[in-house]
């Protein structure tokens, strides 16, 4: 069995031509940074090899070195997450995922090498995404989630497992968020006490159609290739309310015009590639217009972090303004399905 490093330091030669199972001659470290892997360390590694199977490079991912990353990271228990889902769960969905070299597995022996994509079109998630792109992401989902409608997926990580974290969380890095915003009074208001409900309110949730959800479905996340959209950084993945995976990838990488002309369409484009007559398109609509305040958290907490990157910085504040607009936009309604949420 290959032994995983500790650090990038600790890569040589020998252990990439033990991952890859040829020569490596040497190796040049790249390291990612602005948002790419948040919760983790990632580099993409030059491999020089005389040998032609070898790739020209690959994406390595590690426990992050930065402390309010790691703590989060382990909150959410996402470097497990991640490990599991490519060992037991990639081979099995039908959308496309990279390509795993070597999977360390858990705990401090998390360590990914991944297929690199840098080859594959990419989509800059503060510019958002456009009408053709989004219609073929809401049909990837769509895959995603009819595949596993309805799986208990016993061990897999449940997204009842983050809800106590977030319930004491998001109380803590919305005041910051609401004092950048210029929310109307009533809205500002009735998420206050969303967020002071969040666990009752969440738990709730779990009785409506549940599948495999992504947790983290946005552009930055995402490549384009001829044959579809290739999906990764899966350290957020568990089973949930498909509700979320919507909500999170229209409000966040969506600009606010091009998801108030278009977000009906859609809802519908994933609802007909999700083809599940017990799910109708009413249904998915609602849950898309209920989990856009949960939505609020991540954007709240990627401004807290106050990242000194200036992409960092632009896309929380990009993002926060966005799902701020939607939660107006759409507020009578959501309001309405949270009628009876406690004062």
């Amino acid at each position: 069995m290959i032994e995983s490093p500790r650090s990038f330091s600790e890569i040589t030669p020998d252990w990439l031509s033990q991952v890859f199972g040829g020569v490596i001659d040497s190796f040049q470290l790249e390291y990612l940074e602005d948002g790419i892997g948040f919760m983790s360390e990632v580099a993409r590694i030059h491999l020089r090899s005389n040998d032609e199977n070898i790739p020209e490079s690959a994406v390595m991912k590690m426990p992050s070195s930065k402390p309010q990353r790691l703590e989060m990271a382990k909150s959410f228990d996402s470097y497990n997450r991640e490990a599991y889902f490519y060992s037991y769960i990639a081979p099995s969905v039908p959308i496309s995922t990279p390509k795993v070299y070597f999977n360390g597995g858990a705990g401090s022996n998390f360590v990914l090498v991944l297929q690199d994509l840098a080859h594959l079109r990419r989509v800059n998630q503060i510019e958002g995404s456009e009408r053709l792109d989004t219609l073929e992401v809401m049909r990837t989902l769509g895959r995603l989630h009819r595949k596993f409608w309805g799986q208990k997926l016993e061990a897999m990580h449940g997204y009842k497992d983050d809800i106590a974290y977030v319930a004491h969380d998001y109380p803590k890095v919305l005041p910051g968020s609401l004092e950048i915003l210029q929310l109307r009074s009533s809205v500002k208001d009735w998420l206050e006490t969303f967020v002071r409900n969040y666990e009752s309110v969440m738990r709730a949730h779990l009785k409506n159609p549940c599948s495999l959800i992504h947790c983290d479905y946005k552009l930055d996340n995402l490549a384009f290739s001829a044959n579809g959209v290739v999906v990764y950084d899966w350290g957020d993945v568990g089973v949930g309310p498909v509700g979320y995976d919507v909500a999170h990838f229209l409000v966040g990488s969506l600009t606010s015009s091009e998801r108030q002309s278009n977000e009906r369409e859609f809802v519908e484009e994933y609802r007909i590639e999700l083809d599940l007559a017990e799910y109708t398109l009413q249904q998915a609509w609602n849950d898309y217009l209920r989990f856009i305040p949960a939505t609020f958290y991540v954007a709240a907490v990627l401004v807290s972090l106050k990242e000194k990157s200036s992409r960092h910085s632009q896309l929380a504040i990009t993002n926060l303004k966005r799902v701020a607009r939607a939660l107006e936009d759409h507020f009578v309604a959501i309001r309405e399905l949270y009628s009876d949420l406690p004062s």
